[in-house]
């Protein structure tokens, strides 16, 4: 049997993915990306390396004997994902405002760093299951930022000016040379947008724009670009 063979004839709420899903590709890609997800995730579980046969077949066996419920388990958490990006757009496509404009676009430009084809398998477990609360906290700005447009364009403009630091920074390594400490500060700008918009959801770690500059000069001192 194919691995994806258990997923499709399980999947949760198939018709509901298969709509959520549709703007991205078929139903066939989703099973498909969420199998890898789910293969990453138990041999992350394991957490070691392969380097004789031995160890190969065991972790090859393990993987097999987990892999259904481990499939549900991440399909759970992209349907919670998927049914808030569709709540997310329909915010996004409602009368719009001049005043608002600027907000929508940061937060369509949010949803589609987060969510797009090939995300599930893209992104790492832990951070995976923190992305309906993400998206939470950018619906919870849309309801709201009509209120205080200052305020709103205020906490985009600092969010924007330590992106550009962070970018710079990105920009002085060599693609393939990012260090990985900076690559996984991205989830801390998702963080950082939870305690700005949506403060009651709380964060996972306290978060600052002093902090990510913090850490951002921190890794680039410890990793020092070869250039």
């Amino acid at each position: 049997k194919q691995p994806t063979a258990y997923l499709e004839a399980h999947l949760p709420n198939r018709a509901k993915l298969a709509m959520y899903y549709q703007p991205l590709g078929q139903v066939k890609d989703l099973v498909a990306d969420i199998t890898l997800a789910a293969i990453d995730m138990l041999m992350a579980k394991q957490g070691r390396l392969c380097w004789d046969e031995q160890s190969f077949m065991e972790l090859r066996d393990y993987v097999r004997s987990e892999l259904n419920d481990a499939s549900l388990e991440v399909a759970s958490v992209v349907e919670k994902i998927l049914s808030r990006a569709h709540e997310l757009k329909r915010l996004l496509k409602g009368r719009l405002s001049l005043e608002v404009a600027r907000t929508y676009s940061d937060v369509s430009t949010q949803l589609d760093e987060l969510v797009y084809k090939g995300f599930v398998s893209e992104t790492a477990y832990e951070s995976l299951k923190e992305i309906p609360r993400y998206l939470d906290a950018a619906i919870e700005r849309i309801k709201k930022c009509a209120r205080d447009v200052t305020r709103d364009l205020n906490c985009m403009r600092q969010i924007s000016d330590t992106k550009d630091k962070y970018q710079s920074a990105v920009s002085r390594y060599p693609k393939d040379q990012v260090p990985a400490e900076l690559v996984e500060l991205k989830w801390l700008f998702e963080e950082l947008r939870v305690s700005l918009f949506a403060q009651q959801l709380g964060t996972k770690v306290p978060v600052s724009c002093k902090r990510i500059a913090n850490e951002i000069d921190r890794i680039v001192r410890e990793h020092v670009p070869q250039r």
